[in-house]
């Protein structure tokens, strides 16, 4: 029931839309190298799992820019493939006109449509057949991919030498750009499929990503040759359509996405309260802020470390916005038929808030009765009609249900307990009596037990349902989880 897999997938493809640059161009009034095409492919711990192509061409004073991806992830010996394609009409002079996004996993397609127009961006969602509009203020410092590649060209290549621009991704936020700052390091040799070339190193950094740091290497030219990020040695590397075409190979993520800690846990059902200490691997500072929230407290903090209790004991929250987490959106559909039926079923005539979650967890546990790892980021409403899915689709029904009831909720990101390993998770908390509450749809007979570790929250709406990442990305692969107190049903034992 592991999400790890999801958020790597989701990140994967927030990094790859970011970091893939727009086909080389020339000069604004003469653009002689359209149409432009370009290969890349995608390596995870070694393996090649996927490409990206990206073309351009010219369509009179409009340069359309289009980049396509696709790669395939293995889970538990099952196979993901991912799809998404992302296109930008803009300017010759650089001014952004409109955008288009396709992302397609296991069947499951969003898309989404944007257009710019006195300082507005209108947008349009569709998602299984659903449809949603709305308009938000467009910042005009955003630039799309044809902007970005004539200034960053325009970035002499020296060492130290830095260049920061507002960028739109609409893979992290259809409202609002995200900030790309680029800085050079120097000349550095870099093997691109066995050869050799000579090239100059340049780090990118993320705004809605502050752990990540993205690594380019490009020839004098600034064509890329090479970029890669740490999460599992991932890398693009420029090459042939033939060879980013030629079959895959995928990687198992099974073993990145488990966490063993230095003490096991044993009859996790019956522990009650579990205190640990989280640091990284490789001795670097813990950077996840960790809030005191619901049933998990913060109880000491260091440079180095966050020490965290996870018990009943609820802490807690003014939350003064609560509009978002009763909002509909992409993945928490709360306004389709089939799910507003299934939360009235599901509650009857039960009034107490809290007996509402525990009577909704226990039907979305029910209603998604083939626990699959085929599955990846379903909205809603996708798993509403398929009753397939992970921890992913049991946490979106679960809170787009109740929603339907009046129910504060959001998604949580993290680890839980099995198998003797922490594997990254995702669950649900409402907000009940002024405290967020968890409640896992994936757990068979209770609502909760504290071998649950949260990193994150999100509204999972539009705007934000991917932002939760940062704290994912900032532990993933590199996370060290000590037991230092565990608590049974009747019993207490202290390490």
């Amino acid at each position: 029931m592991m999400s790890g897999a999801r958020m790597f997938l989701g990140l994967l493809l927030v990094l790859t839309a970011l970091l893939v640059p727009a086909p080389v161009l020339g000069a604004a009034d003469e653009t002689p190298d359209l149409p432009h095409e370009e290969w890349m492919a995608i390596f995870l711990q070694g393996q090649r799992v996927g490409y990206v192509h990206g073309n351009a061409w010219r369509e009179e004073d409009v340069v359309v820019s289009r980049t396509r991806t696709k790669l395939t992830l293995r889970r538990y010996g099952t196979d993901v493939t991912m799809r998404m394609e992302a296109l930008f009409r803009e300017r010759v002079d650089g001014t952004p006109l409109s955008f288009s996004t396709m992302q397609k996993t296991s069947g499951m397609e969003i898309r989404t449509e944007g257009t710019i127009s006195d300082g507005t961006l209108n947008l349009v969602i569709t998602q299984g057949g659903r449809r949603r509009e709305k308009a938000v203020e467009w910042d005009a410092e955003t630039l799309f991919p044809y902007a970005i590649e004539q200034k960053t060209r325009a970035l002499e290549l020296e060492r130290g030498a830095e260049f920061t621009v507002k960028a739109f991704s609409p893979e992290v936020s259809t409202t609002e750009p995200v900030e790309v700052t680029l800085t050079v390091i120097g000349p550095e040799a870099v093997d691109v499929l066995g050869v050799t070339h000579d090239a100059i190193k340049v780090e990118m950094r993320i705004s809605k990503l502050p752990n990540i740091v993205e690594t380019t290497w490009v020839d004098s030219d600034h064509n890329v040759l090479v970029m890669t990020m740490p999460l599992m040695d991932f890398r693009l590397v420029r090459c042939t359509k033939a060879y980013a075409l030629a079959k895959v190979e995928p990687a198992e993520l099974a073993a990145a996405v488990m966490v063993k800690p230095d003490k096991p846990l044993p009859r996790v059902a019956k522990l009650k309260r579990l205190v640990v200490k989280l640091s990284m691997v490789d001795g670097s500072p813990f950077a996840v802020e960790l809030p005191s929230e619901g049933h998990q407290r913060v109880v000491e903090r260091t440079k180095e470390s966050t020490t965290i209790e996870i018990s009943p004991a609820l802490t807690k929250t003014e939350e003064k916005d609560l509009e978002q987490y009763l909002a509909a959106s992409t993945y928490v559909d709360c306004e389709d038929e089939r799910i507003i039926a299934a939360a009235r079923e599901a509650v009857g005539d039960e009034t107490d808030p809290w007996r509402k979650a525990q009577r909704l967890r226990r039907a979305v546990h029910e209603l998604i009765d083939e626990k699959s790892f085929g599955v990846a980021m379903g909205g809603a409403s996708e798993v509403i009609e398929t009753k397939e899915g992970d921890c992913t689709e049991h946490a979106v029904l679960l809170a787009a249900m109740a929603r339907v009831e009046g129910l504060p909720s959001r998604g949580v990101s993290g680890l839980m307990y099995i198998y003797g390993r922490f594997g990254y998770h995702m669950w649900t908390q409402v907000y009940v009596d002024g405290a967020w509450r968890d409640v896992d749809a994936v757990l068979p007979g209770r609502d909760f037990d504290a071998g649950h570790i949260r990193l994150s929250t999100s509204a999972l709406g539009d705007d934000d349902s991917l932002v939760d990442l940062a704290a994912f990305a900032a532990v993933f692969g590199n996370l060290k989880i000590e037991v230092v107190e565990r608590e049974y049903v009747g019993q207490k034992e202290e390490e």
